[in-house]
């Protein structure tokens, strides 16, 4: 996963408290939220929400916090070590799933209400003033607005849409499986100990199959996702996989992955319910393939974007034109989000050919350019290929596109264009038909 820490995002000092966000604008009118699903998204939003002055609920179905369980030829590579920091403005990191979702979870802690063992079965703006969800319990809780961060199988995507299916355009029919091994059981053997010590993301790809591999937690685990053709209609994050059949399925590939293994979407028309009382966020709503390592990142930026513009909010009647802001914002870049992971996938995984040959010498090309610049020593910087390397890590345009993003300079620069007549909703002359 990578998640680019932009330059708004807060900052810890050696007290590890954090800076507030917005330069500490509160909204002049609190509204209570009531968040579903206590993931990276959720929790996100809950902090940047709770930020912002507002009062947040968040109700998770869980009943605990937790994490949910070729010849080896060299290609390409891609040099992220102070290149990203230099280049996009902050540095890049491989963070255990977990351990982000903990860092979150200290964050937003103070700002939220967390309810556990509430799974919601539905949802009711019969009055739009004070729209609610029901629990299994039929317990019901109501608030101003109600965000759906519940992932893919979302209960309040499904409100917003009506429907009950997967926002998928086409079933990729592929599956995945995440293995993570202590690397202390890597000491007997040469090969296996330089993946850890010499830190990288390695990537084995062929016909219909790739591999991403990666140290965590301080290099005390590797973990590993392998992707490889399935039946495509299965969403479960938590069933295990074959061993056996994982070990089959990649039996001719790279000795060393060998090795690694005997140890061991369609974007949505819209976001927001015609109430303009329950919005979407996260996979709910723009589900990633897991070819950019991107998903989670894409939940954060919906929820910096979401919290920066409720921080402004000073009468509810302006709640609709800033939702309608937060999915224009949004909606563009979750979609060339997930186009570009689709993308991947077809490089991943092009068959053996000349089209196959083309991409891996195209590849070979850029990583020989990266290698002279880094060993470059008066400053002179081979181009690398903008817009058209195959590995998308090296090339320039296609970072640039994915990483530079800010979000809050985002919201800032809407808010210069349409903030004094999003003021005006505040205003007491003003109604609806204004709109």
């Amino acid at each position: 996963m990578a998640v680019n820490t932009q330059r708004h995002w807060t900052k810890f000092d050696d007290n590890k408290e954090g800076v507030p966000l917005y330069n500490g604008r509160k909204a002049q009118k609190q509204l209570r939220f009531l968040i579903v699903g206590c993931g990276l998204g959720g929790l996100a939003a809950a902090y940047t929400l709770g930020q912002a002055g507002h009062s947040v609920t968040v109700v998770e179905s869980s009943s605990s916090i937790g994490e949910v369980d070729d010849t080896g030829e060299i290609l390409g590579m891609s040099r992220l070590e102070g290149k990203f920091e230099r280049d996009h403005g902050a540095p890049w990191y491989v963070v255990h799933r977990a351990d982000l979702h903990g860092m979150l979870f200290t964050l937003a802690s103070p700002y939220m209400k967390l309810r556990m063992n509430s799974k919601v079965v539905d949802l009711d703006v019969k009055d739009p003033h004070r729209p609610s969800v029901t629990l299994h319990t039929g317990e019901i809780i109501s608030a101003d607005l109600i965000i759906g961060a519940d992932g893919i199988n979302s209960v309040g995507r499904n409100f917003v849409t009506g429907k009950t299916d997967i926002p998928l355009d086409i079933p990729t029919g592929d599956v995945a499986y995440r293995v993570v091994l202590p690397t202390h059981t890597f000491t007997d053997d040469l090969e296996l100990r330089s993946l850890v010590e010499e830190p990288r993301v390695r990537l084995w790809m062929g016909p219909g199959k790739h591999v991403v591999g990666y140290c965590i937690r301080n290099r005390k685990e590797y973990n590993m996702v392998l992707v490889k053709p399935g039946d495509g209609h299965s969403y479960s994050w938590t069933a295990k996989g074959d061993l056996d059949e994982m070990r089959s399925d990649f039996n001719e590939w790279d000795p060393c992955l060998q090795k690694l293994l005997s140890r061991a979407e369609s974007p949505l028309e819209t976001w927001i319910h015609a109430s303009n009382r329950v919005v979407l966020l996260g996979d709910s709503c723009h589900p990633m393939l897991p070819y950019r390592a991107q998903g989670s990142a894409m939940a954060i930026e919906d929820a910096a974007v979401l919290g920066n513009l409720f921080s402004r909010i000073s009468n509810s009647s302006q709640i609709p034109a800033l939702l309608k802001a937060y999915e224009g914002l949004r909606h563009a870049r979750g979609s060339a989000t997930q186009s570009a992971s689709a993308l991947n996938r077809q490089i991943f995984h092009l068959p053996d050919g000349v089209e196959q040959q083309q991409q891996d010498a195209a590849m070979k090309i850029a990583m020989e350019a990266e290698l002279s610049n880094h060993k470059a020593k008066d400053g002179h910087r081979l181009p690398i290929s903008s817009g058209d390397n195959p590995n998308v890590w090296s090339d320039n345009k296609k970072n640039a596109e994915q990483f530079d993003y800010d979000p809050d300079a985002a919201v800032d620069e809407w808010w210069a264009l349409n903030g004094s007549r999003i003021n005006l909703l505040g205003g007491p002359s003003f109604t609806r038909s204004n709109l």
